[in-house]
């Protein structure tokens, strides 16, 4: 149940009985020093998470939360993680995510808490101060590792490293929190699936004997390393498996943050001055995400990678198409009509070069794409898609073809693709295009665009003039040699709509744009 104010008093009048109090009831914790977290009334299955956690180690060793995006299950394990370390209850901690950004993500923000939470710093003194960093570097040092006044030692890591020897002096890790270890590229690919279980297993051999160990997940595939976890739980009475999605028996679980329609979320949000404490409509949350990924994300419902991402019936029926004479030229500008206004688009065009050994990948692809705004709304106008066998020299003509017909700011083409057979052709025909680096795979990349198409901010022409992409992306699904050609030049010259740039790395680290000119990179900064 809630904690009462009769506590809350409590814990305020004297620091001694506060801090015995907090150490018997993590919620009394969490209200406590994390009250700034508390921006809504908070649910049931909040206060039985907060359970779950204090009872682990007790009643049971692993815990699995299989739980919607935004649950809130993140911010609970990183004070999870401050609980043990404030009362010493664990000596080597290890946090675990796909990748290492995750990871330093979570280390930074609790040591935060540690050297800037006023409440711990009173109670607890200064558990951790980070080093004074020189004054000349202007990014902040990465933060993967540090140890605590009391001894504590803090560690991430990602499922691509190993953990063998991962001690600090005579302590094994002894507490472990496995991090969304299953992301959109993993989720297809029994390779990495296997990968990653294998690398469950060896990190968890080497734990000590007392180590309790958290699973923080999404379920979005029926076959991969979630699917796996959730089978191993059912059979282990040393498991908890929690999962919960934002709907149950009918009802929103966290009724308090989200609402059903944006009719309900603005007649709220209207009467709200603090903006943290704001609801969200789950129409938007269906609208910004994509159907597909809203039924994985936040209702713990996966698709099978056999699923198609785009819809036919997105794209038939008039539903997504656009007249040709909405479009004009006015000088080196395109501009389109839209309900009698005339915006300007800026365009992007992506090349899919077709270089890959794939039985199907001997098309090469041009799309492009004009962008605008218009009443708050991003649209993306198919303007052009051409694809053939063409040879490196045809495919040159084809694209100087696209160029100075459509004056695009900036051509794409896969990093992959960046050989010296490009260049010396680009060289001949006085084509540049910026290097893009490929984010995912194909399955991934595409994704990241269903919302779109599925909410009509992607049009495409009336004329047909575009329907062999149209057939592929309603046909594309993922599986080796299914044509994807087109699709995944879609895919990235949408991303340069949405940047306006160069397509960073996957890790999200910056890189420098390369343009293929001739028989040389060029870096542009």
């Amino acid at each position: 149940m809630p904690i009462s104010k009769a506590k809350i008093q409590i814990l305020a009048a004297s620091q001694k009985a506060r801090k015995y109090v907090c150490s018997k009831s993590f919620t009394c914790f969490f209200v406590w020093y994390f009250f700034k977290y508390i921006t809504h009334k908070t649910p049931a299955f909040h206060l039985n998470m907060h359970r779950q956690l204090q009872n682990l180690g007790d009643e049971y060793n692993f815990l699995l939360w299989v739980m919607f995006r935004d649950s809130a299950k993140t911010s609970l394990a990183r004070a999870y993680v401050v609980w043990c370390i404030v009362y010493d209850r664990k000596k080597n901690i290890n946090w675990i995510g796909h990748d290492e950004s995750k990871g330093e993500k979570n280390a930074r923000a609790i040591a935060n808490e540690l050297q800037g939470n006023e409440r711990i710093i009173e109670d607890f003194g200064q558990l951790y101060h980070e080093p004074v960093q020189d004054k000349k570097i202007s990014k902040p040092k990465k933060l993967t590792e540090f140890i605590t006044t009391n001894g504590c030692l803090f560690k991430t890591t990602s499922t691509n490293m190993s953990t063998r020897g991962d001690s600090e002096a005579q302590f094994r890790p002894d507490l472990r929190i496995f991090d969304d270890i299953e992301t959109d590229k993993t989720k297809s690919s029994p390779v990495l699936t296997k990968k990653i279980l294998n690398f469950i297993g060896e990190t968890l051999t080497g734990s000590s004997v007392d180590c309790d160990t958290i699973f923080l997940c999404n379920y979005i595939s029926r076959h991969g390393v979630v699917a796996n976890l959730i089978k191993r739980s059912k059979k282990n009475m040393n498991w908890l498996l929690n999962m919960k999605a934002l709907y149950e028996n009918g009802e929103i679980v966290w009724p308090s943050k989200y609402v059903e329609t944006d009719k309900e979320m603005r007649e709220i949000n209207l009467k709200t001055h603090n903006r943290k404490r704001h609801v969200v409509s789950i129409q938007s949350k269906k609208r910004d995400v994509g159907t597909d990924r809203f039924n994985q994300e936040f209702l713990n419902i996966p698709i099978s990678v056999e699923n198609t991402i785009i819809k036919e019936e997105w794209v038939t029926d008039g539903r997504a198409e656009y007249s040709k004479g909405n479009i004009r030229r006015h000088g080196r500008d395109w501009l389109y009509n839209l309900d009698g206004v005339e915006v300007r688009m800026d365009i992007f065009t992506a090349i899919d070069p077709a270089i890959s050994q794939k039985k199907t990948s001997d098309e090469r692809a041009i799309v492009t794409i004009g962008t605008f705004t218009y009443k708050q709304k991003k649209y993306y106008i198919v303007l052009n898609c051409r694809a053939g066998r063409w040879s490196m020299k045809n495919f040159a003509k084809e694209l100087k073809e696209v160029r100075d017909f459509w004056n695009p700011t900036s051509i794409g083409c896969e990093s992959n693709g960046v050989q010296e057979a490009f260049r010396e052709i680009f060289q001949m025909y006085d084509l540049s295009a910026s290097a893009l680096n490929p984010d995912g795979d194909k399955v991934r990349r595409l994704s990241r665009h269903q919302a779109d198409v599925e909410f009509e901010s992607v049009l495409f022409p009336e004329d047909g003039d575009c329907v062999d992409l149209i057939m592929e992306l309603i046909t594309f699904n993922g599986i080796d040699d299914t044509p994807d050609n087109r699709v995944d030049a879609f895919s990235y010259a949408m991303e340069m709509c949405k940047r306006g740039f160069a397509i960073q790395g996957e890790k999200g680290e910056d890189k420098p744009e390369e343009t293929i000119c001739g028989n040389l990179i060029e870096e542009t900064f």
